[in-house]
Order: C-alpha cells, then structure tokens, then sequence
C-alpha cells in the first residue's frame, strides 16, 4: 500500500493492490501544500519510490521591503505566528510598523512597511560638497548611472536577466 500522508491522500484509494511500476499522485487538505514530488511509484523491491511528500500547513510568502532589510528573520517562507522585523537603509524613512507576523491564513498583520525616500533636512542643502560612499555593485547586477556621490545623487541599477 502507498504510504499515508498527514493532512492529505493519494488517488489509489479504491485499489486494494498496487504493482510494480504503478503510482499514485498525493492531493493535500484544504489549508495544507504539498512540498515534494506529488507522486510516488511503486518499485521491484516492494517499496514506493522517495522521497516521500509532505503536505505542510499555511505558510507566508515573506515580504521584500524596497529600500530596506530584515533585521530579525530569514529565508522565503514563515510559519503562522513567525514575526519579522525590517529597517530601511539610510535615506529612507519606515512608513508603518516594523515588525509583521504570519497569519493561519498567509497573509501578514500589519501589512508589510514601506521605506520612503526621507526629506532632506534644510541644512543638507547647504552644506556644500557634501559626499555619500560610493553604493557598491548588487551581486547579479551592476551600476548603469552614477553622476557623482553628493547627497542626493541618484543611483540606477539593472539586474543581468533572470
């Protein structure tokens, strides 16, 4: 018999014997995902083939904040009641809250901050010759148009394909 999955089946349920080389393809319950191959099938040892699918609960897509980080946090996906926490890069300033957490229904309370090119303080404009550090290359990308490194200079980034 294929294997049981937690919080989902297979669509071999009404056959009571499966051979070698059959397979089955696994669905999960509602509010669940399958991580893996969707299907398994049956070798010439007796075993079904691995690795086995999982059907895991509701996750969150984390959100990428423009202009800004994660401080607290890591990777693509958060689990319900996971929290992250984000801080913009200088010149910006955070417009609603820092920290967000995952939802059981994926989405993310509050609703993810947005980093807002900050006002320049009337004194910066007067200030002459004042100087930013050069940016720096993003890996996969490069710099297409950097005038100079005053404050308030603009830097334009393109992304190589994919």
């Amino acid at each position: 018999m294929p294997p049981e999955v937690a919080n989902g089946k297979h669509n071999g349920q009404d056959k009571a014997v499966f051979t070698m080389g059959m397979s089955v393809r696994y669905t999960c319950n509602p509010g669940y995902f399958l991580v893996g191959n969707a299907a398994v099938s049956c070798r010439a040892s007796g075993n079904w083939s691995q690795p086995r699918p999982r059907c895991e609960g509701t996750v969150c897509i984390n959100p990428v904040v423009a202009n800004g980080r994660r401080v607290v946090g890591h990777g693509l996906l958060s689990a319900p009641g996971q929290t992250l926490t984000f801080r913009c890069h200088d010149g910006y300033s955070l417009q609603g809250s820092a920290s967000v957490s995952c939802q059981e229904d994926g989405s993310w309370q509050p609703p993810a901050p947005v980093c807002d090119r900050a006002l320049p303080h009337h004194s910066s404009f007067t200030t002459p010759g004042k100087q930013c550090g050069h940016p720096g290359e993003p890996v996969n990308g490069k710099i297409i148009s950097l005038t100079n490194l005053q404050f308030g200079s603009t830097v334009v980034y393109r992304c190589e394909e994919g």
